[in-house]
């Protein structure tokens, strides 16, 4: 009776934790899901960065604008770099082999990737807006 006791306790035990393990797994394929529908959402803004990009360099060889509307566009398209390089650097250093870190360090670091990814998404956003409002 104890054996069969500590036999039903040990495959309850190993039953448990594979349970914890596969509900970790799925935690872990959530956020990352997450993180890439972020990434999604901000990748066509790169080829509308770049269409900016081109047509404030015509207004920057216009001599036709003012100084001032000059180094407007010049901080435009600074942010403008700025945000498309980040996006570029993000994706090149984005370190998709995160399940052979143990869960805690997974975790974290899907969650930090998740919150650098929304911070590009949003300067890109911005840098876009900047563009749009000063390009005639």
């Amino acid at each position: 009776m104890t054996r069969n006791l500590s036999i039903f306790t040990l495959l309850l035990f190993l039953f448990s934790c594979n349970s914890e393990e596969k509900k970790q797994k799925e935690e872990l394929q959530s956020i990352y899901n997450e993180v890439i529908d972020i990434h999604d959402e901000a990748m066509p803004r790169m080829g509308t960065i770049v269409r900016y990009q081109s047509e404030i360099q015509k207004l920057l060889k216009d001599s036709t604008s003012s100084e001032e509307q000059h180094a407007q566009f010049r901080q435009v398209n600074v942010a403008l770099l700025k945000s498309e390089k980040a996006m570029m650097e993000w994706m090149h250093h984005l370190n998709t082999q995160y399940d052979t870190l143990d869960y805690q360090e997974a975790r974290q670091y899907l969650l930090e990737e998740k919150n650098n990814i929304s911070a590009i998404n949003k300067m890109m956003a911005e840098a876009q807006e900047e563009a749009k409002n000063i390009i005639p």
